[in-house]
């Protein structure tokens, strides 16, 4: 069962967050966290999130070949 501070914490997450936290309710891991945990998750998707956006592709100029 989820805890009730990790419930009113997920309730309170900005919309952004939805797509995640249905991977969690799916794959049982939201069910089994504790506030710690679910905290260190966010912040690792939070990161990997970060990370993917900096790797944009960099527009090719086609004209230096």
């Amino acid at each position: 069962m989820v805890s009730h501070v990790v419930k009113k914490f997920a309730d309170a997450l900005p919309p952004q967050w939805n797509s995640f936290l249905e991977i969690l309710k799916y794959n049982g891991v939201l069910a089994t966290t504790n506030i710690n945990d679910f905290v260190q998750l966010l912040e690792n998707k939070d990161q990997e999130e970060t990370l993917k956006a900096k790797r944009a592709p960099v527009p090719q100029n086609p004209e230096m070949y």
